[in-house]
């Protein structure tokens, strides 16, 4: 019996490969966007097959993944952050600082090599990846209204 049917007939569904792609890695849940990540990881590692990919900022110290997540990171020092906003000086500096050329490789080679059904890129400032996964459906989590965000700090903190 094929496997997908054996799924059906269960009342499950097969698994999926999901790759994650975040801004940092998930471990340890500093902050919201890592607590969000993680929390969905954690979540979907039981039924489905999951790899993160993660940029890992200079002096970021990493905590285990779960089992069974598969993590790969790359480390970004400061000059490739310097680099890519000098190659983008039209878009915001939070976006600029993450288009790192070995993230869109690295992300590419991911797709051929664990062919997710499907990536989940966590903030919006990865948003520039969507377009080098070669056609593989992207859900692309904002996390929360950076606008609001800013809108919020600014009535509470005015400089």
């Amino acid at each position: 019996m094929q496997p997908a049917l054996r799924y059906h007939r269960a009342g499950r569904r097969p698994p999926l490969r999901i790759l994650v792609v975040t801004a940092r890695p998930p471990w340890p849940p500093r902050r919201g966007d890592q607590a969000r990540a993680a929390g969905l990881i954690e979540t979907l590692v039981g039924r489905h097959r999951i790899r993160v990919l993660a940029l890992r900022p200079p002096g970021f110290a990493c905590a285990p993944a779960p089992p069974a997540v598969g993590v790969d990171t790359i480390s970004t020092g400061w000059g490739a952050h310097l680099g890519a906003l000098a190659m983008h000086p039209r878009i915001p500096i939070q976006v600029a600082m993450h288009r790192v050329a070995r993230l869109e490789r690295e992300a590419r080679r991911a797709v051929e090599d664990f062919a997710p059904e499907v990536v989940l890129v966590v903030l919006s400032r990865l948003g520039g990846l969507i377009d080098r996964l070669d056609g593989v459906p992207v859900v692309l989590d904002l996390v929360d209204s950076l606008a609001l965000n800013l809108e919020n700090r600014a009535r509470r903190q005015p400089l």
